[in-house]
């Protein structure tokens, strides 16, 4: 027994990934692995949905931003997520539900949860995707400009967590 006063530590697991592909089948495998893991929450890249929207599986809530449109016969690209377990539903709905977009690669959140001493948390989730090196300038300079005003409206008394697939590379690329 903890003496009067010692707190309990708490932990929440939060997972980043790149899913390559969101198909129902693989939304499916995700849920039982997230339960499974007990995840409270991820911030998942490329998802190859179309749209931005909030839907409920399981329990488990997605908030989803993707392309408007898909190309004509091509499959979709980019498209990310941030997913919620039920508790870290609850830790939205108590932040007021809110869901932020920067531009086309970047989704945000808050969640609020109560500290050990019993006092409010507030975390900000960021699920991001940068362009790979493939990609034109314009459209990496884009996204960085983006990551930076999302950064910049995580509320000052927030822990800031970004889940990213920075697509990063080392070393510098000829192009001929």
């Amino acid at each position: 027994m903890r003496p009067p006063g010692q707190l309990r530590k708490q932990y929440i697991d939060i997972l980043s990934q790149n899913l390559r592909g969101f198909s129902y089948e693989k939304e499916e495998e995700f849920i039982q692995r997230i339960k499974a893991e007990r995840v409270w929450a991820a911030c998942v890249q490329e998802t190859w949905r179309v749209g931005s929207e909030r839907w409920q599986n399981q329990g488990i809530t997605f908030l989803h931003r993707g392309l408007a449109t898909r190309r004509p016969g091509r499959r979709a690209v980019q498209g990310v997520a941030i997913v919620l377990s039920a508790a870290a539903r609850d830790a939205w709905i108590s932040a007021g539900s809110k869901v932020c977009f920067f531009g086309k690669r970047i989704i945000a959140t808050s969640l609020q949860i109560v500290d050990p001493a019993g006092r409010p948390f507030l975390i900000y989730l960021v699920s991001a995707y940068a362009p790979d090196s493939s990609k034109p300038q314009r459209g990496h300079d884009e996204y960085e400009e983006n990551l930076k005003c999302c950064v910049a409206s995580c509320p000052k008394t927030a822990v800031l967590i970004i889940g990213s697939d920075a697509n990063a590379s080392i070393g510098v690329r000829s192009r001929h």
